[in-house]
């Protein structure tokens, strides 16, 4: 994988466009699909996700905590993008977007249009397939699904915990530092395209 141009490449940040099914610099270079993608896997082998990033103050990551007590004391290599199983053998923008919005309180995203990423193999050995897409997200709005689990172990006792208990805007290098490490082509294949590079910035948090 080349290396992103720097100082040039930085200042194209925010500056894509989306012509047919492509999606171009303001130089005209071709940095991306739009496409609807048929998968060649089972269907339970299969989970899609959204890349959510905005570049207002400089690229930032959606990023998400998972919940329960399993992960409550762990923070890096941990979080993720935004994931779900797909019911059908197609990962197509269509059915992210409306996940996706039905969780911000259908608030509007992917006006700028989706980036296709590589597909990435999770640690479960499912395949992520994910797609890009610029967003600047009002993170009140978020309502994650709730799980029932009973806990301590052997206790007879249910609780309910939220599927994602946290949800924050990284830079690039804390985002490198939090996303779970199977995830990280994912970051470098956005940050390549667009060409981003990757620098200290602190993270920003939705309450």
């Amino acid at each position: 994988m080349r290396t992103p141009e720097t100082s040039q490449a930085a200042r194209l940040i925010g500056r894509e466009s989306v012509q047919g099914g492509g999606v171009y610099r303001s130089d005209g270079t071709k940095i991306g699909e739009i496409k609807r993608l048929m998968i060649d896997k089972i269907v339970d082998e299969i989970d899609s996700g959204l890349l959510i990033y905005r570049t207002s103050s400089g690229p930032e990551i959606l990023l998400t905590h998972p919940g329960g007590p399993f992960w409550s004391k762990n923070d890096e290599g941990c979080w993720s993008i935004l994931t779900w199983p797909i019911p059908k053998g197609i990962a197509e923008p269509s059915y992210l977007l409306a996940r996706a919005q039905s969780e911000f309180a259908n608030e509007s995203l992917g006006d700028g249009g989706f980036i296709s990423l590589d597909p990435v193999e999770q640690k479960n050995g499912k395949i992520l397939r994910g797609f890009a897409v610029r967003a600047d997200l009002d993170l009140k709005n978020f309502r994650s699904n709730e799980f029932s689990l009973e806990w301590p172990p052997c206790s007879g006792q249910w609780q309910t915990f939220p599927e994602i208990d946290l949800i924050g805007y990284f830079a690039l290098r804390t985002a490198l530092r939090k996303i779970m490490p199977y995830q990280w082509p994912l970051l470098l294949e956005i940050s390549e395209k667009l060409g981003w590079r990757i620098t200290g910035a602190n993270a920003r948090f939705g309450s």
